[in-house]
């Protein structure tokens, strides 16, 4: 009876793996130097490079924080909004030298993610197909929402003042849209992972579904013993 089983979903061997479908966000995340994604044949040289590179811009970031901080501080007609500008600033300043830090102490981290999303998948296209259209539609949505409001916004914004008010043009006001581009992808790669996994306990909550519209029992038993395996499984 289990063999009839096996033979009910063909899943074609070609299928992208799911570290495949994540490569777009995967990239555009390791290239602005946030979290632990990155290439699985990488090497660590390339990846700590990349990261030195991002450690000097956030110094830079920080150098025109400080210069604005002496040129620009008597602006502000009250303290608190003075204060509250002032711990925003500084609030950027720590996070993007963490992703720095974190990115190298939690190399490894990536590989292991992407091991156990891949057994977990192979668990689950023994029972059923699963499709990845809506995890792709997120992921471009995704890096379509860092490219408009890092990159693009950073570009028009420095186009707007070229030919209107050129003398209001500061590098500390352009290496703030990088910081956001760096904020958003490192959320949204956490966001897409999260739904991944969502998507993937779905695909079994269907299949537990499925069981009420069949009246073999050993059937029945068969595919609860493998629904068990997923959900209690050692994967994560």
């Amino acid at each position: 009876m289990e063999e009839e089983i096996n033979v009910q979903v063909q899943v074609e061997d070609n299928c992208p793996s799911i570290e495949h479908v994540l490569r777009p966000i995967m990239y555009v995340s390791w290239l602005l130097g946030v979290g632990v994604a990155r290439p699985r044949k990488c090497p660590k040289a390339v990846t700590i490079f990349l990261r030195v590179i991002h450690f000097g811009i956030c110094s830079v970031i920080v150098a025109y924080g400080a210069i604005d901080f002496f040129t620009f501080g008597s602006v502000f007609k009250s303290d608190i909004f003075k204060i509250i500008y002032y711990l925003n600033k500084v609030v950027c300043y720590v996070s993007a030298y963490y992703y720095v830090y974190h990115g190298i102490r939690h190399y490894d981290k990536w590989h292991e993610l992407m091991s156990k999303m891949k057994t977990l998948d192979q668990k689950i296209r023994k029972e059923t197909p699963v499709n990845n259209r809506s995890v792709r539609n997120a992921e471009v949505l995704a890096i379509l929402t860092t490219l408009i409001l890092g990159p693009l916004s950073m570009i028009i914004h420095a186009l707007y003042y070229y030919f209107t008010l050129p003398e209001d043009i500061f590098a500390s006001d352009l290496l703030l849209y990088y910081t956001i581009a760096q904020s958003l992808i490192n959320s949204f790669v956490f966001d897409v992972i999260v739904y991944v996994l969502y998507h993937r306990f779905r695909v079994i909550n269907d299949m537990i579904e499925q069981l009420d519209e069949r009246l073999d029992i050993t059937w029945i038993a068969i595919k609860v013993r493998r629904i068990r395996e997923l959900h209690t499984g050692n994967i994560f």
